[in-house]
């Protein structure tokens, strides 16, 4: 798992993971777009790219571009950054409707130079809190501050969203996510495995690389499972005994491991 750190001293508000950056994402023609309008908005922030919208289905990357970009904006000297989810975006604002602070948490999100939401769809549907977040993100573009938004589906695929939301998150530069495709896949584990230590075979990755349908991940979580299964039992990692420890899941058992991919 990525280490997540709190720095709000260095300019940080939330909580950042420290270790997805630039460096580490595996770049393929899935999310190539994506990521060449990352690096423009965090080299002119508010100025090219604003808002960006980046959406895609589980596991294609979505929260490790976001805090790369946290990332590459804090080690550019940039401050007053704010990386939230829409969850907890969601619960700081039920927490201040109930203390009373709603004037303290709007000043909190609308005095940032860069306001970064994953997870925005988690609003859909909560009409207090789309309310105050229309507000935000008026108040942060009439600024010409930057903002970032990551939702799993398109702004017109958002059920039970305010128009007006709507409308503001289609007037982004939208840009998907898309499933690694076999070359990708390939050298996803191909940074995986070094970053972990571990030796696969020919055959081993290309069961791995396999299903078209498998994300960055499912990938990661396989190779966690494999490299603790070989450490606990002694047995070396090859195509068979890959094969029967992940059985259920290339059967498409189960639901995907909780790994982040980094």
């Amino acid at each position: 798992m990525n280490e997540i750190e709190k720095i709000e001293s260095n300019g940080i508000h939330g909580r950042l993971m420290a270790n997805a950056t630039f460096e580490n994402f595996v770049v393929g023609s899935c999310n190539e777009f994506s990521v060449a309008a990352c690096h423009a908005a965090v080299e002119k922030p508010g100025a090219v790219y604003n808002p960006l919208y980046i959406y895609g289905q589980t596991g294609t990357g979505k929260t490790h571009l976001l805090h790369a970009m946290a990332n590459a904006f804090l080690a550019a000297g940039h401050k007053k950054i704010m990386i939230q989810t829409g969850e907890l975006f969601t619960n700081d604002l039920i927490s201040a409707i109930r203390n009373g602070t709603t004037r303290e948490f709007s000043n909190t999100y609308r005095k940032v130079d860069v306001l970064m939401i994953d997870d925005i769809h988690y609003i859909a549907g909560k009409d207090r809190t789309q309310e105050e977040f229309f507000h935000t993100f008026n108040a942060l573009y009439e600024m010409n501050k930057q903002i970032i938004l990551t939702a799993d589906r398109s702004p017109g695929d958002l059920s039970n969203l305010m128009e007006r939301l709507r409308s503001r998150f289609g007037s982004s530069l939208i840009s998907e996510l898309s499933l690694p495709d076999q070359e990708t896949r390939l050298a996803f584990i191909a940074a995986k495995t070094m970053q972990a230590g571990i030796a696969l075979d020919d055959e081993t990755t290309a069961l791995l690389a396999s299903r078209e349908n498998h994300s960055f991940r499912w990938i990661a979580g396989a190779l966690v499972s494999l490299q603790a299964h070989s450490e606990l039992t002694g047995r070396v990692i090859d195509a068979a005994f890959a094969a029967e420890v992940l059985r259920n899941r290339l059967q498409g058992a189960g639901e995907e491991p909780a790994v982040q991919p980094a």
